[in-house]
């Protein structure tokens, strides 16, 4: 786990601290990721779970993907929190999205879109991939063009907008990269290529 992914867990756990545990769960993580505050648990037991659940979630250890445990968010009224909750939250989501950039060994796009429709500044997800172009993070990249289709029926169109903008900025960059991987890795020197056209043509 990266540095700064720990500080936004143990964050977490400080800001949520105030809730009592309520609602013993038995390590049943996954069923109450189903079912929390819908038919087990009300808004404070899931607070007081919260920062468990997301790490969780962020380590791999739970079966419910991001799109049913952030999807309680706004079954809890999240918008509605202390602004120290929600900031937290916010910051844990933008910590682990840069480290599954980093570190994950494929793109996971769902992953992604869940996390894009909680984060309201977009740069703060889109930055740390240029930050360094490494040869996994260019790979993530051509995933998440490919998928095009995909994320802009999720997106809203103001989100899609912001992202094919950023793409389009990349571009010279993207391009550098096909000539530096053209002999050393044909495979990713090929998707960039492509990529390139796909994002020229959005």
């Amino acid at each position: 786990m990266t540095s700064y992914l720990k500080t936004a867990i143990q964050d977490l756990y400080e800001v949520f601290s105030a809730y009592p545990k309520g609602l013993d769960i038995q390590e049943e993580w996954d069923r109450f990721a189903y079912k929390a505050m819908t038919t087990w648990g009300g808004v404070a037991d899931f607070k007081h779970h919260l920062p468990m659940l997301f790490e969780k979630m962020a380590t791999g250890a739970l079966g419910a993907d991001a799109f049913i445990v952030l999807g309680k968010l706004d079954y809890a009224q999240w918008k509605t929190w202390p602004e120290k909750e929600q900031a937290a939250i916010q910051n844990f989501l933008v910590a682990w999205n840069r480290a599954s950039l980093e570190e994950d060994p494929f793109f996971d796009d769902w992953q992604f879109y869940a996390i894009v429709k909680k984060v309201e500044d977009l740069k703060l997800l889109l930055q740390p991939w240029a930050q360094e172009w490494t040869p996994l993070k260019l790979q993530k990249l051509t995933d998440f063009v490919w998928g095009s289709y995909y994320w802009k029926k999720e997106f809203t169109p103001e989100q899609q907008a912001a992202i094919v903008k950023w793409l389009k900025a990349q571009l010279p960059a993207l391009e550098a990269a096909f000539f530096a991987f053209e002999k050393k890795d044909a495979a990713l020197a090929q998707a960039l290529s492509v990529s390139c056209q796909i994002i020229g043509a959005l």
